[in-house]
């Protein structure tokens, strides 16, 4: 409407004709009035001009840029070009399309610095982008083009076509398309080959997600324990991660996921697996567990290293069953798994507070925790842990080292 004649006008103002009708003949005389640079940059003129809400201008602006980058890109540029400042609604239109012509798109993003046309080359043919990239100065080769370089070499990787010196990304490019294709050895072997630890990282990441769509079973373990070992811990992390709570009121099914917790935690992947065991509870499961879970404590190395399991098992407890969770450790009979919940329980009993914090209840509470300490070692080390001082309620020692009080009678009496 913005680029026809003024249609409060006599010749083009008539009561007769219906709004319906206007509105095809507006559509189609706008399109074909905005079809050469000249009528943009008219309609660009106009539409600065004219009287409106600035709501209306940018909408009609962006309509603008998106006509005008759809029909003559090139001419476009050159119009941005001899502009001081871009106007803010022109900023959404970031490829300008230009998609057919990748050489511009390049030379106006490295000259304008305009980092997200450089993204959008991973659009364009992988074989071009490279060559482009390739002839570029090592100057002009700041971090969005090193990265717009990589992108057109795992994007040629996974084309599988052939380049003369493969690249990191390269390799990752057709390691990912392997793993598609369900090749775990070849992507294996090609993921010990790729030497770049961001591009390894990625590509972890990426078999961890395909392993997750496997059963879980000892043969993704095993392909987990296949990946370099600093790269491991990401991927378990990733597969227990993933479990949700459905069905854990059945004890089969949470046998079953102890022991596969239990293989994990063998392997060293202690706080992948203490994820896992944190969701073995949902709200309507956790009341009445606390001899099923000191069983299963009480199989754990003795020497503390699955502790990072013990705490999770109680957050998870304390979150759902939170008022069953004192009664039920200390119902359960005397030893170290009994010691190693009441341990990490403390803090959900006693609200993380210090004992010179403790009021009646918590003392009470304290106390009650204490005496499951049957070996003195351990009650002392747990005693060190939560009274951070002594007793509160005992009448405060005397400093040997304070001056003594004076008598506030003896003046009197003389």
């Amino acid at each position: 409407m913005l680029f026809m004649p003024d249609l409060s006008t006599p010749a083009t103002s008539h009561p007769a004709l219906e709004p319906q009708r206007l509105h095809r003949r507006e559509r189609s005389a706008a399109d074909m009035r905005l079809s050469s640079p000249a009528v943009f940059r008219a309609a660009y003129s106009d539409l600065v001009r004219r009287s409106m809400t600035s709501s209306e201008r940018s909408n009609c602006m962006a309509e603008l840029w998106k006509q005008w980058s759809a029909t003559d890109p090139l001419n476009l540029l050159t119009f941005l070009e001899k502009k001081r400042v871009w106007p803010e609604s022109c900023r959404y239109t970031h490829d300008f399309g230009l998609s057919d012509h990748p050489e511009a798109m390049l030379d106006f993003a490295l000259r304008n610095g305009i980092s997200d046309m450089l993204q959008n080359l991973n659009h364009v043919d992988p074989s071009t982008v490279a060559r482009l990239l390739a002839t570029l100065p090592v100057e002009q080769r700041g971090a969005a083009v090193m990265e717009a370089m990589q992108e057109s070499d795992r994007a040629l990787g996974r084309l599988g076509l052939a380049i003369k010196e493969p690249s990191p990304a390269y390799r990752r490019g057709v390691a990912e398309t392997v793993l598609k294709e369900g090749k775990v050895d070849e992507f294996i072997n090609i993921f010990s080959e790729v030497g770049d630890p961001k591009e390894m990282n990625e590509l972890a990441r990426e078999f961890g997600e395909a392993l997750i769509c496997e059963k879980q079973d000892d043969e993704v373990l095993a392909n987990l324990l296949r990946l370099p070992e600093e790269y491991r811990q990401q991927v378990a992390q990733m597969l227990m991660g993933q479990w949700n709570s459905d069905a854990t009121e059945i004890p089969e099914v949470r046998e079953a996921r102890k022991r596969w917790i239990e293989k994990f935690a063998a392997q060293g992947f202690v706080e992948a697996a203490a994820t896992g065991a944190g969701r073995l509870f949902d709200e309507e499961s956790a009341a009445n567990r606390g001899v099923e879970l000191a069983d299963w404590i009480s199989r754990f190395p003795a020497d503390g290293s699955w502790q990072p399991i013990t705490k999770a098992i109680i957050n998870a407890w304390g979150t759902y069953d939170r008022d069953g969770l004192m009664p039920q450790i200390c119902a359960l009979p005397a030893g170290p798994a009994r010691e190693a919940l009441a341990t990490e329980a403390a803090p959900w009993a006693l609200r993380e507070r210090t004992f010179e914090e403790f009021d009646e209840n918590d003392r009470m509470t304290y106390d009650r925790l204490a005496k499951l300490f049957t070996d003195p070692q351990a009650r002392e080390n747990f005693s060190k842990q939560f009274a951070t001082r002594p007793d509160p309620f005992a009448e405060p020692s005397p400093d040997p080292f304070a001056p003594p009080e004076k008598d506030p009678f003896a003046q009197e009496a003389k």
